[in-house]
């Protein structure tokens, strides 16, 4: 459904947090609905469908107040709801949704990343560990990535070593286990270049390379991860002197780059 949003009446409008507030939030009951049109959130929305398609979905949630499990289309252009993350993330924290909050949390993290904002970002990223369940593996492993990028950003090794050990320890629980252990691999690989340990990190991208060429799928429809390996195995001996014998790893990541991809 192209250009629309599918606002479903179980959930609410925009995931239960964008056109309507729970009575616990607002301490009134539902037909205090068109107020919270006026909230900052709201205000948010409007900015982001344009005055128009606001109006329209406040009419239309209006309508369907006392309708349950009713699908609304809403015709907007270009709707990011993902420019909301974190209002969305607090409502759904303060409704103790947690499924919701953590989803919110992580986008809201991603784009604090984007902007730099890395404080804001870790904070982000800590409070949707802190609602992730262990046994909730890939989003622990999709958080805990995003988190080590930011400590590599702030110069934080102690913190990014302890979460590339956790990556470490959960990517053998996932199905793709090849590549997300070469992908650690090589972010260990980094780090160990960076803080000066260059045998450390020749030992890190050898182990990438491994994994990789030995797992046939990855070899094949993952040959750029191969050419970081190789890129960061020939930066480690660089930097440890050996420069003159990079030359076959080098080509070899040249050779690499060229071929079409599959």
């Amino acid at each position: 459904m192209k250009g629309q949003i599918a606002i479903h009446g179980a959930e609410g409008a925009v995931e239960g947090a964008v056109f309507n507030r729970s009575k616990h939030d607002q301490g009134q009951s539902t037909t205090g609905r068109s107020k919270t049109m006026g909230s900052p959130i709201s205000h948010a929305i409007q900015g982001i469908l344009g005055a128009g398609a606001f109006l329209a979905a406040q009419a239309a949630m209006e309508r369907q107040a006392d309708r349950p499990a009713v699908q609304i289309a809403v015709p907007v252009d270009q709707v990011r709801l993902d420019q909301l993350a974190p209002q969305l993330a607090h409502h759904f924290e303060q409704a103790q949704n947690q499924d919701k909050a953590r989803v919110y949390l992580f986008k809201a993290g991603e784009q604090a990343a984007a902007s730099y904002a890395n404080d804001e970002a870790l904070v982000y990223f800590n409070r949707a560990l802190d609602l992730t369940p262990e046994t909730e593996t890939r989003a622990r492993f999709d958080t805990l990535s995003k988190r080590e990028r930011v400590f590599d950003l702030q110069g934080k090794r102690l913190e990014q070593r302890l979460d590339l050990a956790e990556l470490a320890q959960l990517a053998g629980q996932l199905d793709d286990a090849p590549v997300l252990r070469a992908q650690i691999a090589i972010r260990q690989a980094k780090l160990e270049i960076d803080v000066g340990d260059f045998a450390a990190a020749m030992s890190s991208a050898r182990a990438a390379i491994q994994e990789i060429e030995g797992d046939a799928h990855t070899r094949v429809h993952a040959p750029e991860l191969l050419v970081d390996a190789l890129l960061r195995e020939s930066q480690a001996m660089f930097f440890a002197g050996q420069a003159a014998a990079t030359k076959p790893q080098l080509e070899d990541a040249l050779s690499l780059a060229r071929e079409p991809s599959t």
